[in-house]
């Protein structure tokens, strides 16, 4: 997805390390880099994929969640919820106290609407909220139940350009739904 982006002009977050088996991950070594990353699964959803931390304690506990959540089971769906490559990504640092996920829903190229979640620990969801907004910026109200809403947070400063670049990418998919993840750090749009 990220050669798929980037070919479309989209920039995305540095990459820092990539790892085809959990078991050549060291917690030890990613927790003394010299740049904060974040852990992530190429395969993984509703944040199950993804460590954000420096502790080599809790980047050692993830992986042993994720080779259960990545070992075949009659009780699991497959493909595994947890599968590669693995890799870490630059930590984006947002412009204010915290980074929003923005995540575009758009349809045949038209963008149905945008959901700002705000996530401040990925370990702990019950923090989380969230808003909607339509493709102009105007706030749909409490369409998704999910998280909490929250109408104070902010529209993104990059709105336009992520609206049009998910128009673009919708089409260039050639599906009929799409859900396209973005950053917007004040500086850029990723």
């Amino acid at each position: 997805s990220y050669a798929f982006a980037q070919s479309h002009g989209v920039a995305f977050p540095a990459l820092h390390g990539r790892w085809e088996s959990l078991d050549d991950i060291d917690p030890v070594a990613l927790a003394a880099a010299p740049e904060p990353s974040f852990l992530k699964a190429a395969h993984g959803a509703a944040a199950l994929g993804v460590v954000a931390t420096d502790d080599a304690a809790e980047i050692a506990s993830a992986l042993s969640r994720w080779r259960t959540l990545a070992r075949p089971t009659e009780l699991r769906l497959d493909p595994p919820v947890i599968a590669p490559p693995y890799f870490t990504e630059e930590r984006l640092r947002p412009e204010g106290d915290l980074l929003l996920d923005i995540k575009v829903f758009a349809f045949y190229g038209e963008v149905a609407q945008v959901l700002l979640l705000a996530v401040p620990d990925y370990r702990d969801r019950s923090a989380s909220r969230m808003r909607v907004l339509g493709d102009d910026g105007t706030d749909l109200g409490p369409v998704v139940t999910t998280a909490p809403i929250d109408p104070d947070l902010p529209v993104p400063g990059h709105l336009a350009e992520i609206v049009e670049v998910s128009r673009r990418l919708s089409l260039a998919l050639r599906r009929p739904f799409v859900r396209l993840d973005f950053y917007d750090t004040g500086d850029r749009m990723l």
